[in-house]
């Protein structure tokens, strides 16, 4: 790990009772779970189409997708 790395992990713990509050505070919200799961897969293509890969294939993808198929699943929102 370089020393910017450990900069960057040391500087985030300092946040990281803060981050845990608001994040918590932010997931009562309705669907925002499903939708951070969605964006999260849209960044996995962006990142599978500059590679040149195929991001149904991407376990990232994968898993993100899924996780936002269960999210909608258990809450009764339609799916996309």
């Amino acid at each position: 790990m370089t020393t910017d790395q450990r900069f960057a992990v040391a500087t985030g713990m300092r946040f990281k009772d803060r981050f845990a509050a608001m994040h918590a505070e932010a997931l009562t919200l309705p669907d925002v779970l499903r939708l951070h799961h969605i964006c999260c897969a849209e960044f996995v293509v962006t990142l599978c189409r500059k590679a040149g890969t195929d991001p149904e294939t991407d376990p990232r993808y994968q898993h993100h997708m899924r996780v936002a198929a269960r999210v909608a699943a258990n809450r009764g929102i339609p799916d996309l």
